[in-house]
């Protein structure tokens, strides 16, 4: 761990010296770094007060570590305190969901304004889905990381209470684990481990897909349910609400604002009840569920689409340009 650590802070340092190449010779007017890790950590905006410098807080290592542990605990005290340095040097920082907002601040001992930007749509490079394919009444979809903090687990643990009113149902895990396959295998076994022997049928972990083979399976699934317990965000939620589906989501983080405080979807505690309970609700009506799910693509194209988004964006960007210009 410590040689990885060494590496990764002899790359930060090349980065920073090729920042500062990139503004001798080309000039730049807006430098953006991401908070996880601390990438730009080596970079001193000091050097170029005239340059705003971002801080795009997506999800900060060092707060992900407390729901989803991978790191040694000094470790990620380092990582903590590398990220919180990094932002304290930024001009300007975003957030892409208002109620991330006091995590953040509290965990990374911020107090500069954060201003509140939605993050670009995952699927800009993906023409809009047609949606005339028929759906599987019986399909439930989770889809993202394998790991605690996304609420596998809680889905997992729903499948035997959903059985019991719906023994058609089939339940699939499309994603795999950020670290290594070996970890994944490992999760895997441990999570059909804690179903009953009968229920284990229902489950199929499809591992990490290519988007248009996650694509067919938002196209065919009745619903899906993400019950993070910690999402800054939400890329697979909105995925989902592009393509129509009813969505079951964390009543915490950024899908309370992606589904329009329960509006466009059912929002729910991150507990095995509760993700039980509304998918039951939903499985149990198909009128239901094609009204949540027409207001989610609504929301999902007019609101969190890629027009919408990016001019939100160039917004933030000439707003922080023209606050630093008068030290050019």
């Amino acid at each position: 761990a410590l040689r990885a650590a060494g590496g990764e802070l002899r790359y930060r340092r090349k980065l920073a010296a090729r920042l500062e190449q990139l503004i001798l010779r080309e000039g730049l007017d807006l430098i953006e770094a991401p908070d996880a890790t601390a990438e730009a950590l080596f970079y001193r905006p000091e050097r170029h007060p005239e340059i705003p410098f971002v801080v795009k807080l997506h999800g900060p290592f060092a707060v992900a570590e407390l729901f989803d542990r991978n790191l040694p605990e000094a470790l990620r005290r380092l990582v903590r305190a590398l990220e919180r340095r990094q932002l304290l040097r930024a001009t300007h920082a975003s957030v892409p969901s208002r109620t991330v907002v006091p995590l953040f601040r509290r965990e990374l001992g911020l107090r500069a304004p954060l201003h509140v930007l939605a993050n670009p749509p995952p699927y800009a490079l993906f023409p809009a889905p047609a949606l005339a394919q028929e759906r599987d009444p019986n399909l439930v979809l989770f889809a993202g990381r394998v790991a605690p903090m996304k609420g596998v687990d809680l889905f997992v643990a729903a499948i035997p209470a959903v059985l019991e009113r719906f023994p058609a149902a089939r339940f699939v895990v499309a994603g795999g684990d950020a670290v290594s396959e070996a970890r994944f295998a490992a999760s895997r076994r441990s999570l059909y481990a804690s179903l009953p022997e009968r229920a284990r049928g229902a489950l199929h972990f499809a591992g990490r897909l290519p988007y248009p083979d996650l694509a067919e399976l938002y196209a065919r699934a009745a619903l899906c349910v993400f019950p993070s317990r910690y999402e800054p965000f939400g890329y697979t939620c909105l995925e989902a609400m592009r393509f129509g589906n009813a969505v079951v989501g964390s009543d915490h983080g950024g899908m309370r604002e992606l589904l329009d405080e329960g509006r466009a979807g059912r929002l729910v505690r991150a507990e095995t009840g509760a993700v039980a309970g509304a998918v039951l609700e939903l499985l149990g009506d198909p009128a239901l569920r094609g009204v949540l799910g027409e207001r989610a693509r609504e929301r999902a194209l007019s609101v969190y689409g890629e027009a919408p988004v990016l001019a939100a964006t160039e917004r933030f960007y000439r707003r922080a340009i023209a606050e630093r210009a008068h030290l050019r």
